[in-house]
């Protein structure tokens, strides 16, 4: 597998501790085999890189079934994780703990006669403690990345040993296929912008602590024929651009101008996705010395996993096969779950069987939303039917479910719902709600949401909920109205399901919930499988001082489960939920609002 460096945006899981001091590299490695053992207690550990600010380590362990479990542990403790399906090959197994320190280590460095020139400061600016594949090392190294070269120092015998030759970027190699004349300074770069459409914009990202000394600052635009002066990566060496098409947000890369691993420098810098693998966003031509043309390059995004969703009817516009332009609804698990959706013509179904395996995890439910996509390069934007700030969505369903109230049902959700959305991609790193740890585990940011219906949390009847966030964390407060979500959310039980299907518990037939954002507040409502209204909840009027929503509303549709997947099965549901009719209305295309006009929404909205 690729060497790769696990950034602060790719993380799967998020944990604290309870250091008040800054950890040490050594104490930051045993806090990633603490967090790898958690995950895998068979793990073993290959390796851990730093930068001399020792902000933050990466580790590398072996997982079971060929898998990589790769862990950042900040020097204040935090823990990001992610398991990679492949295979770690360039290293062998070190068992930790290592007899000598990095503190050690670097003593015997600067003895060594690699120094700065500053009385006490050794001269390197990244370390790997690894013990790299063949014969020449019995023991883990330390590998600096000095100014002379690639230098190791035994962590066993404390041996000071030069690897690479000096200048060269490219250890263990022999001859040196990177000479010193073909490297770049990765500093005081000059970018042209080539590209006829893709603005390039310096996003703030998730950086690691201390990483706000790149160049151009955040904001800072490259548009078309364009020119940057003086950029740079900073001391982590990456740089995160935003790609926009005119105001029109594309998608997201970071720059490296420097291998993630290793630090060998990258002439010229590439452009990575989350996972530090080349994404083909941006492509670098040098043209004199740290001097690139760079322009915009056709995105690696798959069309919209849309299996099962092709012939209901829910303002989708696309057609099948794949074309564009074209509104669809999408999967936004990051895969197509061929199993877990179906067409019956007129409806959506997606059930609770069991799919994916031990390797990937199980799953047992998905969510899906509409998304409008312009061309073959998987371009985007927030026109898709049903993305807005206001007026009215609403859409029939069938749960299948009894509510959540006996086991194994009361494991899942069945849900439609609203959430704030600002990047349009399918990709799950980009769904945010208003969770406590963040709709975006991988980014932790926060969004607007509202459910309209809900089975799980009031098992009775539909539930209608305007969450407000982590009740420690005032980022996270973004509800509708703070008065009346409270600490917990609004929760408010709207009907019982025997008002609702003529039938329940076994529902055969389809009910109607929808939400209007209107002029004087949000209105949830309901109505019964005779089309007759049953609740209307409102008006709520839009009341948060703290936050001000800028991107817009994105229905969803979607059944999940709160099981323990990740390394062992659950328990399937046994049912599936059916969804027809999706409708949205701008606030200007109704009259007046559910309570005034009843028969206006409901069966009655056309």
């Amino acid at each position: 597998m690729k060497k790769t460096l696990l950034t602060l945006i790719t993380g799967l899981l998020l944990m604290g501790c309870s250091n008040t001091e800054k950890l040490t590299f050594n104490e930051m490695v045993n806090q990633t085999q603490e967090v790898a053992k958690g995950i895998d207690k068979t793990a073993l550990f290959y390796e851990s890189s730093a930068t001399k600010e020792l902000n933050g380590v990466k580790s590398v362990f072996a997982g079971k079934n060929n898998t990589t479990i790769e862990v950042l542990c900040t020097s204040n403790g935090l823990t990001k994780s992610i398991v990679i399906n492949e295979p770690f090959l360039e290293d062998e197994v070190i068992n930790l703990p290592v007899k000598l320190t990095l503190e050690e280590a670097e003593e015997l460095l600067l003895e060594a006669g690699y120094g700065t020139g500053v009385e006490g400061e050794a001269d390197w600016s990244v370390v790997v403690l690894r013990r790299p594949l063949g014969p020449d090392f019995e023991f883990a190294q330390y590998i600096f990345t000095t100014s002379k070269g690639f230098v190791s120092v035994d962590a066993t015998t404390g041996k000071v040993t030069p690897v690479g030759l000096e200048g060269c970027p490219c250890p263990f190699k022999d001859p040196c296929i990177c000479p010193e004349s073909n490297l770049s300074t990765m500093s005081n770069q000059t970018w042209k912008n080539t590209s006829s459409q893709g603005t390039l914009r310096v996003s703030q990202g998730n950086p690691q602590s201390g990483h706000d000394d790149f160049s151009p600052t955040v904001g800072t635009e490259l548009v078309p024929n364009g020119t940057w002066n003086n950029v740079n990566g900073g001391a982590w060496a990456y740089l995160v651009l935003d790609i926009l098409n005119g105001t029109t947000y594309l998608t997201t890369t970071t720059v490296h101008f420097t291998d993630p691993v290793g630090g060998a420098p990258l002439d010229p810098p590439v452009s990575m996705d989350g996972n530090n693998k080349p994404d083909g966003a941006l492509t670098f031509t040098k043209v004199g010395d740290n001097s690139y043309d760079v322009s915009y390059g056709k995105s690696s995004y798959p069309p919209p996993y849309t299996t099962g969703l092709i012939d209901w009817t829910g303002g989708q516009t696309g057609k099948e096969p794949f074309s564009t332009p074209g509104s669809y609804w999408t999967q936004d698990y990051n895969f197509d779950d061929t199993l877990r959706w179906t067409s019956d013509g007129t409806s959506t179904v997606q059930n609770t069987k069991q799919t994916g395996n031990s390797v990937y995890g199980y799953n047992y439910g998905s969510r899906a939303y509409p998304v409008n996509v312009l061309d073959s390069d998987m371009k985007t934007d927030d026109s898709a039917y049903g993305v807005a700030m206001d007026g009215v969505w609403q859409i029939d369903i069938k749960i299948g479910s009894n509510g959540g109230g006996t086991y194994p049902d009361s494991l899942f959700c069945e849900t439609f719902y609203l959430a704030e959305r600002k990047v349009m991609m399918w990709d799950n790193k980009y769904y945010l709600d208003n969770s406590p740890k963040g709709g975006s585990q991988q980014y932790s940011q926060y969004g607007r949401e509202i459910d309209i219906m809900e089975t799980k949390w009031q098992p009775s009847g539909p539930q209608a909920n305007l969450p407000n966030g982590n009740p420690s964390d005032p980022s996270s407060q973004m509800s509708w109205n703070t008065e009346v979500s409270g600490t917990n959310g609004y929760n408010k039980l709207e009907a019982k399901w025997e008002q609702m299907y003529s039938t329940f518990p076994n529902p055969t037939t389809y009910a109607t919930f929808g939400i209007a954002i209107l002029d004087d507040g949000l209105y949830f409502y309901g109505y019964n499988d005779k089309g007759t209204q049953v609740y209307v909840d409102g008006p709520i009027v839009l009341k948060n001082d703290g936050y001000t929503q800028e991107n817009p509303f994105v229905p969803y549709i979607g059944t999940w489960t709160k099981q323990d997947t990740k390394t062992k099965p659950g328990i399937e549901g046994g049912f599936s939920t059916s969804y027809k009719n999706f409708i949205y209305k701008k606030k200007t295309e109704v009259s007046g609002n559910p309570i005034t006009n009843k028969s206006g929404f409901g069966p009655g909205l056309k």
